[in-house]
């Protein structure tokens, strides 16, 4: 565990990574289409939102770990249905469902609050209470550890309607939106 997020990043496109059993972890790659994050009347409904509150991801992923260590059937649970939702979160993408993707970032968010109970502190309630009714999800990238808000607007507009209320209350001095987009060549690496 621990290397999802830089194979999405070192990787083009939006894809499925898949690894199995074992400690010789070599991830698959399942690419899927981009539509529902690049067609002109999607394309503005993915919001990235610099929260500006951090917390260390060691720490979120020591209890999980201690948690799979000690077999508590509850977070292996968790952990089996969550691999689950990726596959179908998966299918959404495949079948170009734009609500349902937004459900599935939605219970994404509920499942990552049931691993973690430290995921979703007051200061994040907060600025989630004021945006929640333009949004069909959210959640916090990764472990959740850094600082940033992934939100699906229902709509342009809605999103429209959520940059205005969080640039209005923003929660910090840190606090900011960050330009999204899908990228089309992964990891760059360039010699100046």
């Amino acid at each position: 565990g621990g290397w999802q997020d830089q194979y999405g990043g070192v990787l083009h496109g939006v894809k499925l990574l898949r690894t199995y059993e074992g400690f010789e972890q070599e991830p698959v790659a399942s690419w899927l289409p981009d539509d529902l994050f690049t067609l002109p009347q999607y394309r503005d409904c993915h919001l990235l939102y610099y929260t500006g509150i951090t917390r260390t991801a060691k720490h979120i992923l020591q209890d999980i770990v201690a948690g799979m260590l000690l077999n508590k059937s509850e977070t292996l649970a968790l952990l089996a249905d969550m691999k689950l939702h990726a596959l179908d979160t998966a299918e959404t993408i495949q079948l170009g469902k734009f609500d349902d993707l937004g459900w599935c970032v939605a219970k994404t968010w509920k499942q990552k609050q049931r691993l973690d109970k430290g995921t979703n502190p007051p200061a994040i309630e907060k600025i989630i209470a004021l945006v929640k009714d333009y949004t069909l999800g959210l959640e916090l990238p990764g472990a959740g550890g850094g600082g940033y808000l992934y939100l699906i607007a229902k709509d342009p507009e809605a999103a429209v309607n959520i940059k205005r209320i969080l640039r209005e209350n923003p929660p910090n001095n840190k606090a900011r939106f960050v330009g999204m987009s899908v990228s089309q060549t992964g990891l760059q690496i360039t010699r100046s």
